[in-house]
């Protein structure tokens, strides 16, 4: 893939991502159909220090420790695990229906399986290490739109099918321009997607802090993705930047420019019972 493709990538606001490996054969997330018209859905972000050689230990103790535990939580929806190769850190995406219910867990509720799931990685290491994967930083997103394309099949599958590419772009999105650029993505970008054999799915979080959208692209296959050309590319972004001047009255030649790009691999993807 061309860098000029890669650019024009990291201007689309609105690629979104479907989850999938891991799903234990549960039903689909309630996420899986968020739709514009709901409600944001509060997400608790950790990003977690976890080193290549221990990427497969984590996965397991994550798994067998905090996946029945958070199951057991009011309000918890589920649970995206993704792991950085070039960073070497685990990223915690864990869904909740309100923030409220999230912020009402005690410390004292959160630390003994916390010391249980560092037993578990000890003990499957042979070490005795306090903090095997320590806390990097711990943040709060909104969840804004989560979409299955049409070919999208059965969200269902295993460890052994292995992780999935993510492909994760960052913007400027101010306050402002937060719901005509999420409108420019479904007018413009989401049609344009499901017509790609190799698109799985997207999502997109807007962090209210920073004022930056978070875009997590899913793909069959990273060769898919990346023989999709510029010239492809170039009209549907022109399109996207039209809808949200049109929306504004504005005239700017990229309302929501791009800040970073990166690549992600989603290991594991989780629901939860739905709580009264």
């Amino acid at each position: 893939m061309s860098p000029r493709f890669g650019a024009l990538l990291a201007c689309l606001a609105g690629l979104l991502l479907l989850f999938s490996w891991r799903f234990d054969a549960a039903p689909s997330t309630p996420v899986a159909n968020h739709s514009t018209g709901q409600e944001p859905i509060t997400v608790e972000v950790l990003r977690l220090a976890v080193p290549a050689n221990l990427r497969d230990v984590w996965l397991d103790a994550e798994v067998e420790v905090w996946k029945p535990w958070l199951a057991q939580q009011q309000g918890f929806l589920g649970r995206d695990i993704y792991w950085d190769a070039q960073q070497e850190e685990g990223r915690l995406f864990i869904r909740w229906r309100s923030r409220q219910e999230w912020k009402a867990i005690a410390d004292e509720e959160v630390e003994p399986v916390q010391a249980r799931f560092v037993a578990a990685v000890n003990r499957a290491t042979g070490g005795d290490a306090e903090d095997p994967v320590p806390l990097v930083s711990a943040s709060q997103l909104l969840l804004l739109a989560s979409e299955r394309p049409p070919s999208m099949p059965a969200a269902k599958g295993s460890a052994a099918q292995g992780p999935t590419i993510v492909n994760m772009l960052r913007q400027a999105v101010p306050a402002t321009l937060r719901h005509a650029w999420l409108s420019a993505q479904v007018n413009v970008w989401k049609p344009w997607l499901e017509q790609q054999p190799a698109y799985w799915g997207r999502d997109v979080y807007w962090d209210a802090q920073q004022e930056e959208g978070l875009l997590f692209i899913r793909w069959r296959s990273q060769q898919e993705w990346e023989a999709i050309t510029d010239e492809e590319v170039g009209p549907v972004q022109a399109r996207f930047v039209a809808a949200i001047n049109q929306a504004t009255g504005g005239n700017a030649a990229n309302p929501t420019p791009p800040i970073s790009t990166g690549r992600l691999l989603l290991l594991a993807s989780e629901t939860s019972p739905v709580h009264d």
